[in-house]
């Protein structure tokens, strides 16, 4: 079960980044075929950048907040070996303690 979740998270993931980079394309091909005067504008042919730029500005929000996932799950997992260097600190003190007793 875990497996094809995982599954299903990478491939919604990789659709995301492609429709950014679709989006950005689809930005830089308006603008060359536009100033090119091979694009003559009727309204839907308009909205292609705004289309296209809200594609690609979904895909970057959606990325910076995998970013800020992973940031926050590596804050965890780091509070969690501090806390054992802390657990192993305290016990070589008492190794330590107990061997210059012993001297």
């Amino acid at each position: 079960m875990a497996k094809n979740a995982f599954a299903l998270n990478a491939l919604f993931d990789e659709a995301i980044t492609v429709a950014a980079y679709v989006g950005a394309l689809a930005i830089v091909a308006w603008a060359i075929l536009k100033a090119a005067g091979i694009i003559h504008s009727p309204i839907w042919v308009e909205m292609i950048p705004f289309i296209g730029a809200g594609a690609t500005l979904l895909g970057l929000v959606y990325k910076a907040g995998k970013v800020m996932q992973e940031i926050t799950s590596i804050k965890n997992d780091l509070s969690l070996v501090v806390r054992a260097v802390g657990h192993f600190d305290s016990r070589m003190i008492r190794v330590e303690t107990i061997l210059q007793e012993r001297k």
